[in-house]
């Protein structure tokens, strides 16, 4: 991002802007052809954790869970600039988690956090449990408007990007491993694309 050279404070905004709408690293916020998430995709932060009981009898509660509780995680983990803390490789790939990680090295860099409530409202649109391994998409639409990133040297409040939607659209896949968990394999918010 160019903005980074202007100076740490619009540095630390366009990268707000790349966490929240995520994969700065893997570019994964375009909006593919398809509309599918790409296979490589990752990102999201979220609300409180809801318990997750991987349900057989309810496969598209348990992915709804799934999905709700790595959004907290990855919230905790925007709190404080790391995932240490935090039980994120519980519910995403080891692809994904290693985004996550990354984004989270460089908040810290630029001496940045995040405050606030993301909301969501996550669907099953696909559910596909005779797949080996079974497999589900969520479509969402994810709420920015009570988000705050946090200058950590001054703890002053920094504004969101202005040329983003408060809500967008959102797309998880997820896969049910032979144990008989989900886990999130890609995330592709939809910049453009209002709800």
């Amino acid at each position: 991002m160019s903005d980074r050279q202007v100076r740490p404070g619009v540095g630390a905004v366009a990268l707000c802007g790349a966490v929240l709408l995520c994969c700065a690293v893997t570019g994964c916020g375009r909006d593919t052809a398809d509309g599918k998430a790409p296979a490589d995709a990752a990102a999201v932060v979220s609300s409180a954790p809801p318990p997750v009981s991987e349900s057989p009898e309810d496969p598209a509660g348990a992915v709804r869970e799934v999905y709700g509780a790595m959004w907290s995680e990855r919230m905790k983990a925007l709190q404080v600039a790391s995932a240490e803390e935090t039980d994120l490789e519980r519910y995403v790939a080891p692809g994904v988690l290693r985004v996550f990680e990354e984004e989270l090295a460089q908040l810290k860099k630029d001496g940045m956090v995040m405050r606030g409530e993301v909301g969501h409202e996550p669907e099953v649109s696909v559910l596909d449990a005779g797949a080996k391994p079974s497999r589900a998409t969520v479509q969402d639409c994810v709420d920015l408007s009570k988000w705050q990133p946090l200058d950590t040297t001054t703890g002053w409040p920094l504004p969101l990007p202005g040329d983003q939607p408060p809500r967008h659209r959102a797309t998880a896949e997820l896969e049910r491993g032979d144990g008989g968990r989900w886990t999130v394999t890609a995330y592709v918010p939809h910049r453009s694309r209002a709800c």
